[in-house]
């Protein structure tokens, strides 16, 4: 899904580092009553992506009327393959966003995720059983009062699952201390 965000970082700095460009394409907005513009986007935090992904994919009509009138036809919006990888990448982006605030909390564990996404036959080999075990504990047995109790249980029984978690974990910046 790369090549989808480079068109949209290149359309979108098209836009907004040229002064004029940006106060253009905010009047085209005012002209057609949208009330938000397209914010900057940020290799710093991933949020950002999701963002810049959301207000270009609710202004894609938009975005192509400006750069056609500019002269500079993003080639991608004629492919529908492409329209519907920009579609995934925002819906897909949006989904992490609010995994992310369900994981704010120090004190959160997230079993309805868990149960509500994970087949374990989906998952590598090396690890299936030990999915299988802990939704059955999660359903049947245990009710952690938070990530730390959840982690002092997970450790010693699901070692395989306990690395995988860490890692997910770190990516979205909730590792416990």
């Amino acid at each position: 899904m790369d090549y989808v965000m480079e068109a949209v970082v290149r359309t979108v700095n098209f836009i907004r580092t040229r002064g004029l460009n940006h106060h253009q394409f905010d009047n085209l907005l005012s002209d057609l009553g949208v009330t938000y513009g397209l914010p900057y986007h940020t290799e710093v935090r991933w949020l950002s992506r999701g963002v810049v992904l959301k207000r270009f994919f609710n202004l894609q009509e938009e975005i192509e009327q400006f750069i056609e009138e500019k002269g500079k036809p993003v080639l991608d919006f004629q492919s529908p393959e492409w329209l519907q990888n920009l579609a995934f990448s925002e819906d897909i982006t949006e989904h992490l966003k609010n995994l992310d605030k369900m994981l704010q909390s120090r004190k959160k564990v997230a079993t309805l995720y868990f149960e509500s996404i994970v087949n374990a036959s989906d998952l590598p080999i090396n690890i299936q059983l030990e999915m299988i075990d802990l939704l059955c504990d999660l359903k049947n047995k245990f009710t952690p009062e938070g990530l730390d109790t959840f982690y002092q249980y997970l450790l010693p029984k699901y070692p395989k699952l306990t690395v995988l978690d860490a890692k997910v974990l770190y990516v979205f910046g909730n590792m416990p201390l």
